[in-house]
């Protein structure tokens, strides 16, 4: 623990976002991965059962049940989207900040202070490296999720023209 506040305190002061990017990213991760493993517990048909004897069996229903089951199972990806893309991008701010410091650093001391040099150069390497160590795990598990939800949109829509099909036959 000592080791990462040493790490954030020496990133400077876009390491507090990009930890806060993480904090949330991960959040939204495990919540979706809780509800989608809900989902394989058949977490998902008794809700859109009743969503439908509610609405009726009309095409209209079957279609407003349909999106809305839907919109339930993308509940949270634009947001983990806009996560992943923001860590690299802060990251490359960090970035730029560190090299401005090591740039004014040889402005007024020359390259007299390598230590202060030294400084500018690492709070530019650690943002980037943090910004990147954020997203990559992030657009790795936004594309299980994903294709996970798209199974899931697959599953759905059998359930519901299922369960007309068979109100058909009656």
């Amino acid at each position: 623990m000592e080791e990462i506040l040493r790490v954030v305190q020496e990133g400077g002061a876009l390491m507090w976002p990009i930890l806060g990017v993480s904090v949330w990213m991960w959040a939204i991760i495990l919540q979706k991965a809780l509800e989608l493993r809900s989902l394989k517990v058949g977490g998902l048909e008794r809700p859109l059962c009743e969503r439908l004897s509610l609405l009726g069996s009309q095409k209209r229903s079957r279609y407003l049940a349909l999106r809305a089951a839907e919109l339930e199972l993308d509940k949270g990806l634009r947001e983990l989207q806009a996560l992943i893309a923001i860590a690299p991008l802060l990251g490359l701010l960090g970035t730029v900040m560190g090299m401005d410091k090591a740039f004014w650093v040889i402005a007024y001391h020359g390259m007299g202070n390598p230590r202060a040099l030294a400084q500018g150069i690492s709070e530019a390497l650690i943002t980037t490296v943090s910004g990147l160590i954020v997203a990559i795990p992030g657009l790795f598990f936004y594309g299980l999720i994903r294709k996970r939800i798209e199974e899931a949109k697959v599953g759905v829509k059998e359930l519901v023209h299922g369960a007309f099909a068979q109100e058909e036959v009656r």
